[in-house]
């Protein structure tokens, strides 16, 4: 896992309580922003966290059928 996916991880729980350790990770270049951009951080932080958290969940559904799940893999 790289620190990328880490970000990305945090942005779809709503980063607000991360930006102080996000911010300079960008900066540094240890975040790769084709994933996900600092701006896009900075917007989701200030969103209101049950809405956004909302938002973020109605996109992620508990896996029932793994075999179909990845069935578009090969």
């Amino acid at each position: 896992m790289t620190w990328s996916q880490v970000a990305d991880a945090a942005f779809e729980l709503n980063a607000a309580e991360l930006m102080d350790e996000i911010r300079p990770l960008f900066r540094q270049g240890i975040i790769d922003p084709s994933m996900t951009t600092l701006a896009e951080f900075e917007r989701e932080a200030k969103r209101d966290r049950a809405i956004s958290m909302r938002q973020h969940a109605d996109r992620f559904h508990p896996i029932t059928d793994t075999a179909q799940s990845i069935s578009y893999w090969g």
